[in-house]
Order: C-alpha cells, then structure tokens, then sequence
C-alpha cells in the first residue's frame, strides 16, 4: 500500500489561520512555538514531523506571525491599560453603590427620628435647633466620669 502525501498546502492553510488568530492575542496569552504548531496540526489531524515541518517551509508561517504579534505588542499594551482603567471603574461604580445604600439607610434612620420626634408632638422649631455648643469652662478631671470606684 502506498503512502498518502503530505498534504503541505492544508497545513500550510490550517497554521496561517492559527498564527493569524494568535498575532492578535498577547504572547503571554498565545504564544506561537514550534510545540504549540505542532500540537495545534496534530489535534486537526494532520501530523506533522519535525522534518516536514522544515522541508515544507511551515516554519516560515511561524516565524511570520511571531513577527506579527510583536508588531503589535504596542497593542497588548494599550489592552492592559484598557483592563486596568476598566477595573477602576468597575470598583468605583461599586463603591458608588455601597455609599447609596448608605445613604438610603441614614435617610431611612432621619425619617424614624422626625416621625418619632412629630409623635412625641415636638415642633419644627425644636427640630430645626442648632446643638448647643459644650461648655468647656470647667475641668473634668478628678470628676469621676468614665471611672468607677470600689
């Protein structure tokens, strides 16, 4: 029985649309080596040895979409700032959150205070009263607050 040939071009076809899809993605994310070309034809079903790699000058596809991916490591980088002004953002509008939660509560505990305060017949004037300022003319020392003895 007669061996099949290699069928270069579909190898060639299958590794330009690998090389091509991982050119857009960072190095650290996909990296185009040897072993992950190999891996990629092997999971199409097309194996390929190291020297029909070479002799088919598959390698150049490789060698073209490294190429490629560093051209664009700018790009990668920009993403990265991207990601990371978006995360800041995302934390922000959390806390954003948190704090009308907040102050959903703090309206919720004034509003029990004035219905309570109205029931107990209080006035507005009363309501709207400054504090009175504490008076600070006499020391505290030696008054026994915040002490007890036995």
């Amino acid at each position: 029985m007669a061996r099949t040939p290699y069928d270069a071009t579909r190898a060639r076809r299958l590794l330009e649309g690998w090389a091509a899809q991982a050119a857009d993605k960072a190095p650290d994310k996909a990296a185009i080596t040897l072993t992950h070309a190999l891996a990629y034809l092997k999971a199409k079903k097309l194996g390929t040895n190291l020297a029909t790699f070479y002799k088919y000058k598959l390698h150049e596809v490789l060698a073209e979409g490294v190429a490629r991916q560093a051209a664009g490591a700018g790009a990668h980088a920009a993403t990265v700032e991207r990601d990371a002004y978006a995360n800041q953002m995302r934390e922000l509008r959390d806390r954003i959150v948190q704090l009308e939660a907040g102050n959903r509560r703090l309206l919720g505990v004034i509003a029990i205070m004035t219905f309570n305060a109205r029931r107990l017949s209080v006035s507005d004037a009363e309501l709207n009263r400054d504090m009175p300022v504490p008076d600070r003319t006499a020391s505290r020392s030696g008054s026994g607050r915040g002490r007890s003895r036995s």
